[in-house]
């Protein structure tokens, strides 16, 4: 990592450095389906679940107000730039079988305008946090875009020093998770951002007035020793990280979670299709809508990463085999 790339301080914590940018309510939060770090009041979006408000003082326009005199914080951000292989996690405590369409998540790139400078994304789903060598990733990689639109918020970082300060206008941006299928437990979200300015992008952390510890976030630094606790630069204190969950709640019956579901993964895609089920996947047929086999696998196996890059843009017909019974899906390669 070319940390000369950052405009940012260095802080040294108790579990190695965090690249983090440093400093110098309007509605009750209503979780449906899931467990927060922490239980607030402030302005929460997802259909799903919301892991903690973006911002903390409302008003036109909103504020992510970072405490650095009230209570001697300094971190704006947390450094989750692609280009450096940095990256952030978060975890969910999921209550009820959902079906996820999208997660929305937060950045800023300083110095930018509120037309959003924020284009890629890549997010891993693991089964526990994901410096735990016995943790697995479920959904998604590291390496897969799964962006797919962001905006501005209607907020702008700031701290106490300049709180009218319009230079971190912050962007949520969508990730596609089509056919994501969890079950109740606890999991970990696992993702970057790419940007087309030089600063970060940089993760604005959960904004509560009043509080020190916000969460208990991670973040991966390739050069410092992988995975760490993502902690308040002067104070040493948690932080969380926003983010929005959107999609519904699994009626039994109809979208009944079973052994022969097969969830596919990014959806579109332009290189790699990742298949999931909780039975062995006894083959795969890939077809164009002529109805003319494309590809065909038999992985026998749970999982299975299919190339699709060779194939044209398009829409295509998959058709997998669990447990002797066949289904179905469409992707479409972008």
């Amino acid at each position: 990592m070319k940390k000369n790339l950052f405009s940012l301080l260095t802080a040294v914590l108790i579990s190695g450095f965090a690249v983090a940018q440093s400093a110098e309510s309007s509605v009750d939060a209503i979780v449906s389906f899931g467990t927060p770090d922490i239980s607030v009041n402030g302005t929460n979006e997802g259909t799903l679940y919301s892991n903690g408000p973006y911002y903390n003082v409302a008003g036109t326009p909103n504020v992510s107000l970072l405490e650095n005199v009230t209570l001697g914080m300094t971190t704006l951000g947390a450094g989750h730039a692609a280009s450096a292989a940095i990256r952030v996690a978060d975890d969910w405590v999921v209550t009820e079988n959902v079906v996820v369409e999208s997660i929305q998540f937060y950045a800023y790139q300083t110095g930018s305008t509120t037309t959003s400078t924020i284009n890629g994304m890549t997010l891993a789903i693991w089964d526990g946090p994901p410096s735990d060598p016995s943790s697995s990733m479920i959904w998604g990689d590291q390496f897969e875009d799964v962006w797919s639109s962001s905006e501005f918020s209607g907020a702008y970082r700031a701290s106490e020093t300049t709180p009218t300060d319009t230079s971190r206008p912050i962007m949520i941006s969508t990730a596609n998770t089509a056919g994501l299928e969890l079950a109740p437990g606890t999991y970990w979200l696992d993702w970057d951002a790419s940007g087309s300015l030089a600063s970060g992008p940089w993760a604005p952390p959960i904004a509560i007035l009043g509080e020190l510890n916000t969460g208990n976030a991670m973040q991966f630094l390739p050069d410092s020793g992988g995975w760490a606790e993502l902690l308040d630069g002067a104070t040493l204190t948690g932080l969380g990280l926003p983010f929005e969950v959107n999609g519904e709640v699994v009626i039994a019956g109809v979208n009944d979670l079973n052994s022969n579901v097969v969830n596919l993964y990014p959806n579109p895609t332009s290189k790699f299709l990742n298949l999931n089920a909780k039975s062995s996947i006894e083959s795969i047929a890939v077809y164009n809508l002529a109805g003319q086999e494309m590809m065909k696998s038999s992985p026998n196996g749970k999982n299975a990463a299919l190339d699709v890059s060779s194939l044209s843009k398009g829409t295509y017909v998959i058709k997998t085999v669990v447990n002797g019974q066949i289904q179905t899906q469409k992707f479409v390669r972008k």
